[in-house]
């Protein structure tokens, strides 16, 4: 018997420590805040994108860190890059783009 329950012991651990290792993991990669997402959703709608270069960019696709051309910082998830140049977009840009209020709008 006590053998038994040495091996449930064991397993348990084992369990205990995957469990953990995956909650980490999802939990140190922060996704996109609804605001900015709406944002960048009004940015898509307002422009012509002939060649589908943002074809990522949907609602039902809610972490927009995962979008072509988005960075986000990984810890609070916010926008804090777009990289969309030289794709020939035309049209409006969205007011709605000053909710964006972490991104880097220096050059490299």
């Amino acid at each position: 018997m006590p053998r038994s329950i040495d091996k449930l012991a064991s397993l348990l651990a084992t369990a205990l420590v995957c469990c953990s290792f995956f909650v980490f993991a999802y939990a140190s990669s922060a996704s996109c805040w609804p605001r900015e997402r709406d944002a960048l959703l009004a940015l898509k709608q307002g422009i012509n994108d002939t060649h589908d270069v943002l074809a990522s960019w949907q609602r039902r696709r809610h972490d927009c860190c995962r979008w072509t051309g988005v960075t986000c910082n990984s810890k609070t998830g916010h926008v804090t890059q777009l990289d969309i140049g030289g794709t020939g977009f035309t049209g409006q840009i969205s007011p709605s783009l000053l909710s964006l209020h972490h991104i880097d709008l220096s050059s490299t």
